[in-house]
C-alpha cells in the first residue's frame, strides 16, 4: 500500500510539474516569437524607408528635371521666330499662337501687352485685362512663372503659365493655359505594392498631382498635411482610413513651397500571419 501511495505521489507531482511548466514554456515561445516579429518588423520597416528615400531622391530629380523642360519648352515659344517674325498683324499673331498652342499641347496660348490686355485667338480670353493677376506681374518683372492649378480670369480651373516676351511685334508676356493635372504624369508611375503611390501637394497641403485626377480637381487636402512638416525630407507613419501609412516626403526646389511624397500602407512591409 505504501508502495503504491509513492507512486501515486510521485505520478500528482510529475504532474503538477508538468502543468507549472506549460506557462513557462509558452510565455517563453510568445516572448521568442514577439522579439523575432519585432526583430523581423523593424528590419523590414527600415529596408522600406531606405527603399522609399532612394526612390524620393530619384523622384526629386525626376519632378525638378520635367518642370524644367517644361519651362525650357515654354520659353522656346515666347523666343521663337515665328512670333518675330517683323510686320505680324493681330490677326496673323493670333493665327501663330492658334498653331504653336496645337504643337505644345495647351489649352490655349495668349499675348498680354504691359497693360494687361491679352491677345488671344480663344475667344473668352481675347480683349480680357489680367493687369492685377500675381502670375501677370511676376512675368512682367521678368520671371518664368507655373502656378499650381487655379481658376483663371474665366473661372476655369487650369494651369497657368507666363514668360516675358520682347520681339520686334510684341512687348510684355506670353501666357499659356494648361491642363490642371499637368504635373499628374511626373509621378503616376510610381507604385508601391497595389496601392502605394506619389503625389505632389502645394503649401497647404492640397494635392496638385496624383495617380486619381478628380483628387487634383475637386483639390483634396493630402492626409499627411496633418502628421509632417513637409518643408523638409523625411519618413513619416501616420494614420489613414484604410489603416497606417508609411510615407517619404520632400520639398521641391524652385516652387512656392510645394513639395512631393510617396506613400505605402504599413501592411506591405508586415507579414500578413504577424499583421
Amino acid at each position: 500500500m505504501r508502495k503504491l501511495s509513492i507512486i501515486r505521489n510521485l505520478k500528482s507531482l510529475k504532474v503538477k510539474l508538468i502543468l507549472n511548466t506549460i506557462p513557462v514554456v509558452i510565455l517563453t515561445v510568445l516572448l521568442s516569437l514577439g522579439v523575432g516579429v519585432y526583430s523581423s518588423y523593424q528590419g523590414l520597416t527600415q529596408n522600406m524607408n531606405d527603399d522609399l528615400t532612394t526612390m524620393g531622391n530619384i523622384l526629386t530629380e525626376s519632378i525638378n528635371n520635367g518642370m524644367n523642360t517644361m519651362k525650357t519648352s515654354f520659353r522656346s515659344v515666347a523666343l521663337s521666330s515665328t512670333l518675330s517674325a517683323p510686320g505680324l498683324t493681330s490677326a496673323q499673331l493670333k493665327t501663330i499662337l492658334e498653331q504653336q498652342k496645337d504643337s505644345m499641347g495647351y489649352e490655349s496660348l495668349s499675348l498680354v501687352t504691359t497693360d494687361g490686355l491679352v491677345l488671344s485667338s480663344k475667344a473668352d480670353l481675347n480683349g480680357k485685362n489680367i493687369a492685377d493677376q500675381q502670375y501677370f506681374k511676376d512675368a512682367l518683372a521678368g520671371n518664368t512663372y507655373f502656378s499650381e492649378p487655379m481658376n483663371d480670369i474665366n473661372g476655369n480651373f487650369c494651369v497657368i503659365a507666363c514668360t516675358p516676351i520682347s520681339n520686334n511685334n510684341f512687348k510684355g508676356v506670353l501666357m499659356a493655359i494648361m491642363d490642371s493635372n499637368v504635373y499628374s504624369p511626373y509621378i503616376q508611375n510610381i507604385v508601391v505594392g497595389k496601392t502605394g503611390s506619389a503625389f505632389i501637394i502645394n503649401k497647404d497641403g492640397v494635392l496638385i498631382g496624383n495617380i486619381s485626377k478628380e483628387k487634383v480637381t475637386q483639390r483634396k487636402t493630402a492626409e499627411i498635411h496633418k502628421y509632417a512638416d513637409l518643408t523638409k525630407s523625411g519618413i513619416t507613419v501616420y494614420s489613414y482610413s484604410t489603416g497606417d501609412r508609411i510615407c517619404y516626403h520632400a520639398p521641391l526646389p524652385g516652387t512656392n513651397g510645394w513639395s512631393f511624397g510617396i506613400v505605402a500602407p504599413i501592411k506591405l512591409i508586415i507579414p500578413l500571419s504577424v499583421y
